[in-house]
């Protein structure tokens, strides 16, 4: 038996963990009133293929407000409905070739990661916006090791007796 999963399914799940966490319970109708996020996602200039963005609130700056999220599809997102209150977020981005590929037994319907996800601070007005992101590819970090080098001991010449 074949477990079809898609990287989607994993972020949805933990964005209503997070959610949970961030407004407590209650009905969708409960709370403050959203506004929703639209824009594009790209990466090194073309568009992201399929993917995930979700917006949570950012505490430390004092947001406590519900989180929002969105799919990245064709390199567009629209929260529709799911958007934000306003303020100070965290924005996390995942994102997929969108070639659904074999792993480890699942079938990945949105691919293979095409970046590391990102985390991003980013402040909403209290009204529907557009918010584009352009994310780079990240330079290779540089190795902190040192090459190994030759180690010549200087030692003092043995004299004869």
């Amino acid at each position: 038996m074949v477990v079809q999963k898609n990287n989607f399914q994993r972020g949805v799940g933990l964005f209503l963990l997070l959610t949970v966490f961030a407004s407590g319970c209650g009905s969708s109708d409960d709370g403050p009133v959203r506004f929703d996020v639209s824009g594009e996602v790209t990466f090194a200039g073309k568009p992201v293929p399929s993917g995930t963005i979700m917006f949570v609130p950012d505490n430390a700056a004092g947001n406590s407000g519900p989180g929002g999220m969105a799919v990245i599809k064709d390199g567009r997102y629209e929260t529709n409905g799911k958007g934000v209150v306003g303020g100070a977020y965290i924005v996390k981005i995942e994102g997929y070739d969108g070639v659904p590929v074999r792993e480890s037994g699942e079938e990945l319907a949105d691919g293979k990661p095409m970046f590391e996800p990102r985390e991003l601070k980013e402040s909403f007005p209290k009204e529907k916006s557009t918010k584009d992101f352009k994310l780079e590819k990240t330079p290779a970090k540089k190795s902190t090791r040192k090459s190994p080098g030759k180690s010549i001991a200087k030692t003092a010449p043995i004299s004869a007796p």
